[in-house]
């Protein structure tokens, strides 16, 4: 049940993506492989190509503890 409601979900995120590329009405598809950096001199290509890997966003730390988390307030 959990693989068919996942699926339904990144399905559902491809179409919104999909959607709002459509609506961009963008003259010609354009991917990092394919942008003309070279005649975009305001576009930064290292800058874009940091900012693909997503580098900036935290990633999720795994606890090695075994202690309960805190669940609020006791009292």
């Amino acid at each position: 049940m959990t693989q068919l409601l996942r699926a339904e979900w990144h399905a559902r995120q491809e179409k919104a993506l999909q959607a709002r590329i459509d609506r961009a009405d963008f003259p010609e598809p354009w991917t990092l492989e394919s942008f003309p950096f070279k005649m975009q001199k305001g576009v930064k290509e290292r800058q874009i190509r940091t900012f693909a890997e997503l580098d900036f966003i935290p990633r999720p730390r795994t606890s090695s503890s075994s202690a309960r988390p805190a669940s609020g307030k006791r009292g």
